[in-house]
């Protein structure tokens, strides 16, 4: 009994398997389309956080700057203290200046600590919007997959309809294999017309990536020399 209930389960678990499978078989771009979504909407949640991330850097930087500021005036009013030999005040301000400096040490790991994570987020980003740039590509390539397909089942299924009346079965089957013949000679030349375009345009923009910075280097030794120039 249970090995007739064990096997009764595998094929229930079987069956459902196979549904779901064509359930996402059958939905796939669908999917496919919600799940671009769904990144999308994460990366701006990054973007979001990011900006937060961002804002409290910049805070702890700007107390670095109050605090080292400040510790510089009492560096200042010790000095007098000294030349006053007020032994009270001079450990007064030696023990404040103490302790801001402390401080500074403390706002100053703070702040480096977020910009290591400023750039590890930042780098996450660029590389899930790349992504995401690559995969809206794609889902609109298997949408006009999609669309040809079904255009050519529909016109293939009116044809039969049409010469099945006037020709016999042999002479239908002739036709439909010379047209699906013509049709992958037509895919196979458009792929061929996509990868030759694509690699001219991949050159000219590396040309002009390396034009623009070789402008850009130029720019920075002229502005090097400008400055020793003046120096001298």
């Amino acid at each position: 009994m249970t090995y007739i209930f064990r096997k009764l389960m595998s094929a229930y678990k079987g069956r459902v398997r196979e549904v779901a499978e064509s359930v996402i078989d059958t939905n796939a771009i669908r999917i496919f389309s919600q799940e671009i979504h769904d990144s999308e909407a994460a990366i701006n949640k990054g973007k979001t956080n990011l900006a937060h991330l961002v804002a409290e850097k910049l805070k702890f930087q700007r107390e670095c700057g109050w605090v080292e500021s400040d510790i510089k005036q009492k560096e200042q009013h010790l000095i007098e203290a000294i030349e006053r030999t007020d032994e009270d005040l001079i450990n007064d301000i030696a023990g404040y200046i103490s302790e801001q400096e402390e401080l500074l040490q403390t706002k100053k790991q703070s702040a480096d600590r977020l910009e290591g994570q400023q750039k590890q987020v930042e780098k996450t980003l660029k590389a899930a919007t790349r992504q995401i740039t690559q995969s809206r590509h794609e889902l609109r390539l298997v949408q006009a997959t999609e669309s040809a397909q079904l255009a050519s089942r529909s016109i293939n299924a009116h044809e039969i309809t049409l010469e099945i009346g006037k020709t016999d079965l042999s002479s239908s089957l002739e036709r439909i294999k010379t047209n699906q013949s013509k049709h992958a000679d037509y895919m196979a030349a458009v792929k061929e017309v996509n990868l030759n375009c694509e690699n001219r345009i991949n050159k000219r923009m590396g040309e002009f990536a390396a034009v623009e910075q070789k402008k850009r280097v130029e720019v920075v030794l002229n502005r090097v020399r400008e400055k020793m120039s003046k120096k001298n």
